[in-house]
């Protein structure tokens, strides 16, 4: 993600926390954070000299341990009693890291905490029944979803393709490329565990 859309991200009075080498897109958008967790082996010593002269506390991990930087540090947010969280720059790099970022959004919605990721020109969370999610003002943009769980029933209005409580598998691909008809969409989710996933449509 670009500075540029990392500083539109972040509102006056947001908290801001890092993970590792997080720190290094918020050095590069102007944006001071709260905190800095992690074994820090993504942290630049340029970013971490900027760190030091503005105060930042940074809590420090070993790079053997049983989760990633990431669970380590939403965990720790969710412990300070957030319950809305949005992240940048979970959604790229190595494919191994983005499937467990991918599967810590269920983890966190089994919660009841909402962890957003932004993703490009985008979004992506998990959204478990029974849930029911207006999108507003994203007429014309991509969406896709699909089951985390054995299997989910989903509705779908304001769609170019609706489900009326359909039930879909894991693995299934039916609900891969929907467009967005309506200024406000409703996605329904009666049961089970999906991740969604919204991005404008760049061909256009």
């Amino acid at each position: 993600i670009d500075a540029d859309a990392c500083r539109a991200s972040v509102s006056q009075g947001d908290a801001v926390f890092c993970a590792d080498g997080g720190a290094n897109h918020a050095m590069a958008a102007g944006i001071v954070p709260d905190l800095v967790m992690g074994d820090m082996d993504s942290l630049s010593g340029t970013t971490r000299a900027w760190l030091e002269s503005n105060g930042v506390k940074m809590k420090f991990f070993p790079a053997e341990k049983d989760c990633s930087d990431t669970e380590l540090l939403l965990d720790h947010i969710c412990s300070e009693g957030f319950d809305e969280i949005t992240v940048i720059a979970a959604a790229g790099g190595r494919l191994d890291h983005q499937l467990a970022n991918l599967l810590l959004l269920d983890r966190y919605a089994a919660r009841g905490v909402r962890v957003r990721f932004l993703h490009r020109s985008g979004f992506i969370e998990a959204l478990r029944g029974k849930a029911e999610v207006r999108v507003k003002d994203r007429e014309g943009w991509l969406f896709s979803f699909f089951p985390l769980s054995d299997t989910a029933t989903v509705s779908l209005s304001g769609f170019k393709y609706g489900l009326d409580s359909f039930t879909v598998g894991r693995g299934a691909t039916i609900g891969l490329s929907n467009v967005i008809e309506v200024d406000e969409a409703v996605i329904t989710v009666h049961s089970g565990t999906i991740i969604t996933m919204f991005q404008k449509d760049e061909e256009k």
